[in-house]
């Protein structure tokens, strides 16, 4: 592709997406086939058609491996701190905020 022809490819572009960008009001939908129709006239396929999502993990083994995390978080918290694998920290519980101790605070004060 010669320097004027991409030069004119980028420009295209750049016009497409100021017309049909989200942000200025336009649909993702009608910029992605803006600017696929722009470059399919300039001969340049940037991203395959995609039809839809397709999911390769299943439900069950998506909570198999939240309840395997969950475990490996309590198991570790019960492993002396010394040990490699131990959790070195700890949970302080709700903050002062969230207990309303703030309006006891400005009581006292």
């Amino acid at each position: 592709m010669t320097a004027e022809v991409e030069r004119r490819w980028r420009h295209e572009r750049r016009m497409t997406i100021r017309l049909h960008h989200p942000d200025v009001g336009g649909s993702a939908v009608m910029l992605r086939a803006a600017l696929h129709d722009v470059d399919r006239r300039h001969g340049k396929v940037r991203y395959p058609e995609v039809t839809r999502h397709v999911s390769t993990r299943s439900r069950r083994l998506h909570r198999a491996a939240r309840l395997s995390r969950h475990a490996s978080r309590w198991v570790r918290g019960w492993i002396p701190r010394r040990w490699p694998g131990a959790r070195r920290y700890v949970d302080i519980g709700p903050t002062r905020q969230s207990r309303g101790s703030d309006q006891i605070w400005e009581e006292e004060t």
